[in-house]
């Protein structure tokens, strides 16, 4: 709240502004009362699509399960260029590519998305309560090369092994909607053309992206050792 108001609304100065919403100051943020509309506003149907350091929002806020923020310990990887697989080509934000692309990320953020344990009988896995988990567990769309040797493409990289395998785009469902997080920058400063339709995607199959949703059969037969998602 530093320094005097920052105002977002229409003035003769800045007509292009506060077409849908405005306020007299952004500094406040959208308080605890706004994370609560927006989460309801998700719930209910809608799509958040957060890149970069607005991961933290819904991750920090409580939105969905099973995603966390690792801090990172020797990593150092600023503004370069990565190699990344595709690892769920049925999801439609993965639609039009291929098993694997470049993809630019700066530092932060580095996700883990805690896997299902597939063990257990058919029918422990069957039960409504273990359904209903694989219904609500993020979907792992993208991920940076699990090798750490070869991840960069282009740019910084120090402790390479701490970005290797990790997400880089997660579907994440809350109740009847769903919140995509791409750690990396699928749109920056028009360099990044090869991942802008990954965002595009996800804009347009909005009210699809619970297609072929990972079940427990499928997941337990591409289950393997190393780090969770």
């Amino acid at each position: 709240m530093a320094g005097p108001p920052v105002p977002w609304k229409r003035t003769a100065e800045t007509p292009s502004l506060g077409g849908i919403d405005s306020t007299d100051d952004v500094r406040p943020g959208i308080g605890i009362d706004g994370l609560a509309r927006l989460d309801a506003w998700v719930r209910r149907g809608g799509l958040l699509i957060t890149e970069g350091g607005t991961v933290s929002v819904p991750v920090q806020s409580g939105f969905g399960r099973a995603v966390s923020i690792v801090d990172a310990r020797q990593f150092r990887a600023r503004g370069a260029v990565f190699r990344s697989q595709v690892r769920d080509l049925q999801s439609p934000i993965a639609y039009g590519y291929a098993d694997t692309l470049p993809v630019y990320f700066s530092q932060s953020p580095l996700l883990q998305v805690d896997s299902m344990d597939n063990r257990g009988t058919e029918q422990a896995r069957d039960s409504a309560v273990i359904r209903d988990m694989w219904r609500t567990q993020p979907r792992v769309i993208v991920r940076f090369h699990p090798r750490a040797d070869s991840l960069a493409i282009s740019g910084q990289l120090d402790g390479g092994s701490e970005l290797a395998g990790r997400p880089a785009v997660v579907d994440v469902p809350h109740g009847n909607g769903h919140i995509v997080l791409f750690a990396i920058r699928p749109f920056w400063r028009w360099e990044t053309q090869g991942s802008f339709a990954l965002a595009f995607n996800a804009i347009l199959n909005w009210n699809d992206l619970g297609t072929r949703w990972p079940t427990a059969a499928i997941v337990s037969r591409g289950a393997g050792a190393g780090r969770p998602e």
